[in-house]
């Protein structure tokens, strides 16, 4: 528990994660906010492979392509787009 309290003076509004999803979905989020695809793009992925079962990921999926084409990595835009379980993005 003190652990716990030392590391929410650290962390930004005190936000504590409590799976890896949380924390690569936040780190995603502060990425696409600031503009930077090139970061962004694999903690989406990571968020991707640990998001909880029921999670609608059409998001994340949508990041990873789109991400993916404009950095001009085109097999993993492609793999990505081969793997998404949604038709329509």
């Amino acid at each position: 528990m003190e652990d716990l309290d030392a590391l929410a003076c650290v962390l930004p509004n005190g936000q504590l994660f409590d799976s890896d999803f949380g924390f690569y979905l936040h780190v995603y989020n502060l990425f696409q906010n600031a503009g930077l695809v090139d970061r962004g793009v694999p903690f989406a992925r990571l968020a991707l492979s640990t998001a909880p079962a029921g999670w609608d990921n059409r998001d994340l999926w949508h990041a990873v392509i789109k991400g993916s084409i404009d950095l001009g990595d085109w097999d993993n835009a492609y793999s990505a787009l081969m793997m998404t379980p949604y038709d329509r993005l």
